[in-house]
């Protein structure tokens, strides 16, 4: 018999969720961070400023914005610490959720499955490659190009 061969990329990931509107409940997630078993994190957005903006107007470029703020160092605790568990963001109303273990080929599999499974506005299409790309300022912030199924 043979065994398709086990994934060879492990890491621990948690969703990052916005308030959009302070002491109301309501969030939904606006980025995934994870940190490999190698000790190597990342922290991606998970839904795209033309969104925001269609629901928000022209706050939705200032919520992505503070929210990228909070990624950011989240990001740098990441790399300092190596754990997901302990960070407290810099600004109110963004918040981590529980924190999950995965395993898969890359991690750009682990976190293109994150965003799945935790953001109803967002969507990855299967049939495009994730594009990485670094932000200028952002210390190495990995963003994700987003794309809606039609």
């Amino acid at each position: 018999l043979d065994f398709p061969a086990m994934p060879s990329v492990h890491a621990e990931w948690a969703p990052m969720y916005i308030e959009p509107m302070m002491g109301s409940g309501e969030r939904f997630t606006i980025g995934i961070a994870a940190i490999l078993a190698n000790g190597h994190a990342e922290v991606v957005v998970a839904l795209r400023e033309e969104k925001l903006r269609c629901m928000y107007g022209s706050a939705g470029a200032a919520l992505l914005a503070t929210a990228q703020i909070c990624m950011e160092d989240c990001k740098r605790f990441l790399m300092s610490e190596r754990v997901l568990s302990g960070w407290n963001p810099p600004i109110s109303g963004i918040t981590i959720g529980e924190s999950r273990r995965a395993a898969g080929e890359s991690i750009t599999e682990i976190l293109r499955t994150a965003i799945r499974l935790t953001s109803s506005l967002s969507s990855m299409s299967e049939s495009i490659d994730v594009e990485e790309t670094t932000l200028p300022n952002s210390e190495g912030l990995l963003m994700f190009d987003v794309v809606v199924d039609t």
